[in-house]
């Protein structure tokens, strides 16, 4: 959308779980999360489809764990499920800035279903290890699939402790920042 000089931009407000809203309010945090990365990735399904396909079969067992094998088969379109994860999998070896200093399985990174359908990420202790000087206390992860693209985003968060505490130890966390109520 194209804006004049002078107009209003609107500030975007980050969106918080209602569970995540009352630990927030428990704790008397500071309501600003700071985004520390972000990474994406969009998949041809088809390239998918074809390396699946392709003989010998080690493209599957090379990059996916038994249990996200077991969950895109378990689907009426496999090949789909498959592009969505591997996007997923290229999202967050982004957004994390991981490095190729060391022989690397991307069985490191697994992508699974919630019970309610959202994806989760469960990463290695190798790659937490490897996570460069970053306190990241959150990642974020979206999909999205049609027939012919899957596409990720990862959207990483500092850790609110190290945030919160650096905040007050600089005096950038007035009392007014506080959620009402919250100490």
């Amino acid at each position: 959308m194209f804006r004049a000089e002078g107009d209003v931009v609107p500030r975007s407000i980050p969106f918080i779980e209602k569970q995540e809203l009352k630990t927030i309010l428990d704790m008397g945090k500071c309501t600003h999360r700071e985004i520390l990365s972000v990474g994406n990735d969009i998949v041809d399904v088809r390239r998918i489809k074809k390396l699946i396909n392709h003989p010998g079969g080690s493209f599957i067992r090379r990059c996916y764990t038994d249990r996200e094998i077991k969950e895109c088969t378990s689907r009426a379109f496999p090949y789909i499920h498959f592009a969505g994860k591997w996007a997923a999998k290229e999202a967050v070896y982004k957004a994390l800035n991981l490095k190729w200093n060391r022989p690397f399985s991307w069985k490191e990174i697994e992508i699974h279903g919630s019970e309610t359908g959202e994806p989760g990420v469960v990463l290695s202790d190798s790659i937490l290890q490897d996570i460069p000087g970053q306190s990241i206390s959150e990642l974020f992860i979206s999909l999205s699939h049609c027939d012919e693209y899957a596409f990720a985003v990862v959207i990483t968060f500092k850790d609110p402790e190290a945030e919160s505490k650096a905040d007050m130890e600089n005096g950038d966390c007035k009392r007014e920042d506080k959620i009402p109520g919250g100490g």
